[in-house]
This record gives structure tokens, sequence and C-alpha cells, in this order.
């Protein structure tokens, strides 16, 4: 994550367009929405829409997007591959109805987590890397599933939702891709701010939930 390309002669220049998306969403520390029983949950367009209806889900999956490119080899498609995938077999396991374990709990630690990894600004190995950002889907797959009906519907639905999902982890590694185009030390102060705005959201996510 120290390995930002140098760039001196752009760093006058005005931030690209995703980085700035990326600060807009990050610096609002908005609550994350609590999933389980919250929307329509049936139908391809309720699933496209679902993942950026809130901040929780959305910010978690930019979150990871930015971190897979930063970790660079090939944690740029395993990191985003593994929380897609994890996130939608739990989703389809979670739509027979079992019971859901810690899901406001876990997404909050799965934004906080990935804020703090962004924040510390350095690099982490790969194998943890997935295995962790594997873990955390595995709560935002049960906060789709549990509120996905289990027949054609749901199914169309749970497609929207991976589809979208996938949109944001791209549009982090595009984040990413941006900030290498900056002078080095001025985009490695970029992502830590941002893992730490990600990591307040999460924290507000956590206190609000124990509160509650």
């Amino acid at each position: 994550m120290t390995s930002l390309h140098r760039n001196s002669g752009r760093s006058d220049r005005r931030a690209p367009f995703p980085l700035k998306l990326w600060l807009l969403l990050v610096l609002l520390p908005t609550p994350a929405l609590a999933h389980p029983g919250s929307g329509d949950a049936a139908g391809l367009l309720h699933g496209l829409l679902h993942p950026i209806s809130g901040p929780d889900h959305l910010l978690a999956a930019l979150g990871v997007g930015l971190l897979a490119w930063m970790l660079k080899g090939r944690a740029r498609w395993a990191v985003p591959a593994a929380f897609v995938v994890v996130m939608t077999l739990t989703a389809l396991i979670a739509t027979f109805r079992l019971a859901p374990a810690m899901i406001e709990t876990g997404i909050g630690l799965s934004i906080l987590g990935t804020g703090l990894l962004l924040a510390r600004g350095r690099a982490i190995p790969q194998t943890f890397a997935i295995t962790l950002i594997a873990a955390f889907a595995l709560f935002h797959g049960q906060a789709h599933g549990h509120a996905m009906p289990a027949n054609a519907s749901g199914l169309f639905y749970g497609l929207g939702l991976t589809l979208t999902t996938s949109a944001l982890l791209a549009a982090g590694t595009l984040v990413g891709y941006a900030l290498t185009r900056l002078e080095c030390i001025r985009s490695l102060a970029l992502v830590r701010a941002g893992g730490l705005a990600l990591s307040a959201n999460g924290a507000l996510l956590l206190v609000t939930t124990l509160a509650t």
C-alpha cells in the first residue's frame, strides 16, 4: 500500500471524479440502515437498487474495492471475488430463514475493520485480507438473504444485488486507480483519511446498535 506510484507533475491537478465521489461518501458519518425486514426484497430492480439505498453496504463495498487495489497483485481480483462469492452464497442460505447472527454488529465491524486497514496505510498479508473480507461478507449476505423470498422473484433480487455489489467493488478499485495518478505522499494521505472516515461510520453503527 506504500508503493503508490509517484507522479509529481500532476500533484496540482484537481482530484479525479471517482476520488471526489469516494471522499464525499466516506466523509458523511451517517449510521447504517438495518437490513432485516426493511424495504422490498423481490425482483431484479429491487436487488439492483438495494446496495445503494443505504450507506452501510455502499461504503463497505467501495472500501473493499479500494483496499483490494491498494494491496496490489492477485488481491485486486481475489479480495472483491471473495466478498461477492461469500455474500451471495450466504444470502442464498439465509433465504431458508435460518436465524441471523449479529447482522448489524457484523456489518458495523466490517465497515470499521475495512476503514482501519485503509487508515493503517501499510500492506497486509493478502491471505489474511482475503479471509477477513470473506468473513465480513458473511454478515452482508445474511442481511440481504434474510429478507429475500425463496422463489424466482428472490433469485432475481439476488442477481441484481450481486450485480450492483460487483459494480460498487469495481468503483472502489477505480478510486484506487485514480489515487495512483496522484503524487505518492498526497495519495497515501487521502487513503488514510478516507479509511478514518469509513471507520467512523462503522463505529457509529456499532454504537447505535449496542444502544438499542
